[in-house]
């Protein structure tokens, strides 16, 4: 089974992704909410991660030195073509036999809606 980005935005903005540009294009973080799921259905299910520069985790951080990364996508300035290319390469690598085996390593990448779900 193989995983496909069906769509991309953030909660925070009004406007879509590639429509947006942050003041400072090389010191910012946006929240982005993926929409992945199998390739050949409807379904998705959602992956959220952090998309920021060094320059936005050094002034966040700078009291503290140090800062967890976890499900964050760090890039040099706001590109909105090359942000979705890196997420589209990425999920080349995750294919599975079935959607829980592909989900388990989209989870490394974003935090996934179901991660912590029992049944």
């Amino acid at each position: 089974m193989k995983p496909k980005l069906k769509e991309m935005y953030s909660l925070q903005l009004s406007q879509p992704l590639d429509e947006f540009w942050p003041e400072d294009e090389s010191n910012f973080a946006i929240p982005i909410r993926l929409m992945i799921g199998p390739e050949d259905s409807l379904g998705s299910e959602s992956f959220d991660i952090l998309v920021c520069t060094p320059d936005w985790i050094k002034r966040q951080y700078i009291e503290e030195k140090c800062v967890w990364g976890h499900h964050m996508l760090i890039v040099m300035e706001y590109d909105f073509s090359l942000i979705q290319q890196k997420i589209e390469r990425y999920l080349i690598g995750c294919t599975g036999e079935d959607w829980q085996a592909v989900a388990r390593k989209l989870r490394i990448m974003g935090s996934w809606e179901f991660e912590d779900y029992q049944s």
